[in-house]
């Protein structure tokens, strides 16, 4: 019988689920970001990789948020090293309360979550300065609260994505 919880969490024990997951948000959120349709989804790669920083504590992934954010930032045609440094400053932000984090339920991480990424919206448009016509200003709005939503259903996935890999 599985846990609800997976206790130290080594990187070398889910390496290509933690691979795999990262760059499949990458590539959802390219995919988003690139459509026509859904520019205010929020940032799937993010909410990955805040999962593996509460997860994983042998390592900090502060390389892996600047190595995504440069990748962002070649995406989006924004300037060099802004997404990377706005990544890096939320997972400096987690790092510094994971270990209670993950004791937390799921509404109140659900809830931190909406927090910390409202707080990289609000430094994103401090930084890069959007252009939100219309209704798209309510939409960028409330981007973290779709991020808070979306944290259950992704926590839940790669949750058990991962006690499935190590409990077989």
């Amino acid at each position: 019988m599985a846990t609800n919880k997976v206790f130290s969490l080594k990187l070398k024990d889910v390496k290509w689920l933690w691979l795999f997951s990262i760059v499949l948000a990458l590539v959802f959120d390219t995919m988003i970001l690139l459509s026509a349709q859904v520019h205010y989804a929020p940032s799937v790669t993010l909410l990955v990789l805040i999962f593996w920083m509460t997860q994983v504590f042998e390592q900090t992934h502060l390389l892996t948020a600047f190595v995504l954010g440069l990748l962002f930032d070649a995406i989006l045609a924004s300037p060099l090293g802004a997404h990377a440094l706005l990544f890096v400053t939320l997972g400096f932000m987690i790092l510094r309360v994971r270990q209670s984090f993950k004791a937390f339920p799921i509404w109140q991480q659900s809830l931190i979550v909406t927090v910390y990424y409202g707080v990289f919206q609000g430094l994103s448009w401090l930084l890069l300065s959007p252009n939100l016509p219309g209704y798209s200003a309510l939409f960028y709005l409330l981007e973290p609260l779709f991020a808070g939503l979306l944290w259950p259903f992704l926590m839940a996935l790669l949750t058990r994505l991962t006690q499935s890999m190590l409990f077989r």
